[in-house]
């Protein structure tokens, strides 16, 4: 019997003899992540698993070990071996990508940079870990998603800055023809940098999205406001001709600092079937407008599927209020019953100490709650 894949085994007891063999298989044991993928194995960020079987590689070349700065080209996936790689993203709009996935080489956490100077025309696959995602070009947003198969977006410890006031990270090239199967960050750390008063950012708007993920992240604003009247959504589904829908939302641990929306909410789907929410910060005290987390057009089918709870914030003194849920009782809009949605968890001024600025600085994105807060928001 061979001694790696069988085991013989033999039992005697006076003359008689009884021999078998069990077939075994030890899992194979792979010295990075680049060898696990070359080997057709799958690699997991965020519970999301991908292989070359289901990016739908045909061609080893696309595949890269990193140690240098890079322009990217097309379709590929880039393991870093080396800290601070910068990749460059300049592809004109008649050249889109199937996938853009950047990952480390193995398990140590280095990190890269993507500077993208023309929006990505994404066809399929965005996965970024341990990357700054620097946007540097005038108008427009990161990702433009393409029509066909639903996309997914990942990504884990990556930095988002140079969003650009009036649009955002991540659009459909036509509405109502593309969707997002799946949009996952976690760890990560959204900065607003650019003045985007009296008008709009979102981070998805225009699709449909199966899960929308956001756990462990800070968003937050790095600029002094020239005005107090902002428009920040996480998700935006309602426009001027479509309104769109999320199947579950998932959103726990995130710190929002500095950013409001209108009454039309951070969130804002026609309907969201499955409601998962706890343990968020959401601090301005600037607030122009009184504001909400979450509205939808249509109830909820299941209110039973909205789950969560201590979500707390601060709303600053000017006597604007925020709370989790937009109601509306002339329209029958209503919060789910797992919900308080008292405007009073939100005017708790003791969640940071601000004048720390190891604790609280919005120009470094540090934001660690006070002692009695320690387990709400961004856990850092």
């Amino acid at each position: 019997a061979s001694n790696i894949s069988e085991i013989s085994v033999r039992v005697n007891k006076d003359v008689f003899w009884a021999v078998d063999k069990i077939n075994v298989k030890l899992p194979k044991v792979y010295d990075s992540n680049y060898a696990r993928f070359m080997d057709g194995a799958t690699l997991s960020i965020n519970g999301y698993e991908f292989s070359k079987e289901s990016l739908g590689i045909d061609d080893d070349q696309k595949i890269h070990i990193v140690t240098g700065d890079t322009e990217i080209s097309g379709s590929g996936v880039y393991f870093v071996k080396e800290d601070n790689i910068t990749f460059t993203y300049n592809l004109e709009n008649t050249n889109s990508v199937d996938y853009l996935v950047i990952v480390p080489y193995d398990d140590t956490n280095r990190r890269s940079k993507l500077t993208v100077q023309k929006q990505v025309y994404l066809n399929k696959f965005f996965i970024c870990q341990n990357v700054d995602i620097e946007y540097t070009a005038s108008s427009s947003y990161v990702l433009r998603l393409q029509q066909g198969t639903p996309v997914n977006v990942i990504m884990n410890n990556c930095n988002v800055s140079g969003l650009v006031a009036g649009s955002g990270f991540a659009m459909p090239q036509t509405e109502g023809e593309v969707s997002l199967e799946k949009f996952s960050a976690v760890s990560c750390n959204f900065n607003i940098d650019k003045d985007i008063s009296t008008k709009t950012l979102y981070v998805i708007t225009g699709m449909n999205c199966g899960t929308l993920e956001f756990v462990n992240n800070i968003v937050y604003r790095s600029f002094t406001l020239s005005s107090s009247s902002l428009n920040m959504k996480i998700y935006n589904g309602k426009t001027k001709e479509n309104e769109f829908e999320i199947a579950s939302l998932i959103f726990n641990n995130n710190t929002i600092v500095g950013l409001e929306s209108t009454t039309t909410a951070m969130v804002y789907a026609k309907l969201i079937g499955a409601i998962d929410i706890n343990n968020n910060i959401f601090w301005n005290t600037e607030m122009g407008a009184n504001s909400m987390f979450i509205r939808y057009m249509n109830n909820m089918q299941d209110p039973s599927k909205a789950t969560g709870g201590n979500n707390i914030g601060y709303s600053g003194t000017n006597k604007k209020t925020f709370k989790v849920f937009f109601t509306d009782s002339g329209s029958n809009i209503v919060c789910p019953p797992a919900f308080s949605n008292s405007t009073a968890d939100f005017q708790k001024s003791d969640i940071f100490n601000v004048d720390d600025a190891n604790s609280f600085n919005t120009t470094k994105g540090v934001f660690i709650p006070t002692a009695a807060y320690s387990s709400y928001g961004a856990q850092r």
